[in-house]
């Protein structure tokens, strides 16, 4: 967003006089964003990355803050600081590299899939990816959504990334009834045979 209203703000700086008021007006929005980067940075965990996967870090920390993983680190990061943080230094190191490896791999998850809810039925989406990346429905319509992306066809995207969007809920559903199961029975998809499991009397 940064870099984009840079690149329009030096278009008008060939005209100054004339584009005054817009370049005003771009200058206090790359100042906004100066600032939202900045409340990221100082929200207590300034040792992550601020491009993870080019990514920038206010994308990410959304889904970081209620990433189980994510926040179980910093719990433990923030009672070593309690207890003696001097004697305690290589363990919060460790602790910030984990966070910030954390960062990463949710980063990458979301570079791929941005579009997907980020807690489907109350579960972390990084959670649910696994499964996804591995469902045939869910693989079939990434296949006709990059074909569309590739022809230029916005609309057939859209629609393919709602469907991505609500099979993610489909499976989420699942794994969030019985977290218990084994995700994969047979090598089936826990999802699809939830829907034989629910009309099975002895299971019920």
């Amino acid at each position: 967003a940064f870099l984009d209203l840079d690149k329009q703000r030096l278009a008008l700086m060939k005209n100054p006089v004339e584009n005054e008021a817009k370049i005003r007006d771009i200058e206090a929005k790359m100042d906004e964003r100066n600032h939202a980067i900045a409340d990221c940075l100082k929200g207590g965990w300034p040792f992550l990355d601020p491009f993870p996967e080019d990514l920038p870090l206010p994308v990410v920390l959304p889904h970081l803050k209620h990433d189980p993983t994510f926040l179980t680190l910093d719990r433990d990061r923030l009672k070593l600081i309690d207890e003696d943080f001097i004697s305690n230094a290589a363990a919060i190191k460790q602790k910030e590299e984990e966070m910030n490896n954390r960062s990463h791999v949710l980063a990458g998850i979301l570079k791929k899939y941005l579009f997907l809810d980020t807690l489907p039925e109350g579960i972390p989406i990084d959670r649910v990816i696994p499964f996804l990346v591995q469902d045939s429905t869910f693989k079939n319509l990434d296949t006709e959504r990059l074909a569309f992306h590739k022809d230029s066809n916005p609309t057939g995207v859209k629609k393919r990334e709602v469907a991505m969007n609500d099979r993610s809920h489909f499976i989420a559903k699942a794994m969030g009834e019985y977290p218990f199961l084994d995700p994969f029975p047979e090598g089936f998809l826990l999802a699809h045979v939830m829907q034989y499991l629910k009309h099975d009397r002895d299971f019920m």
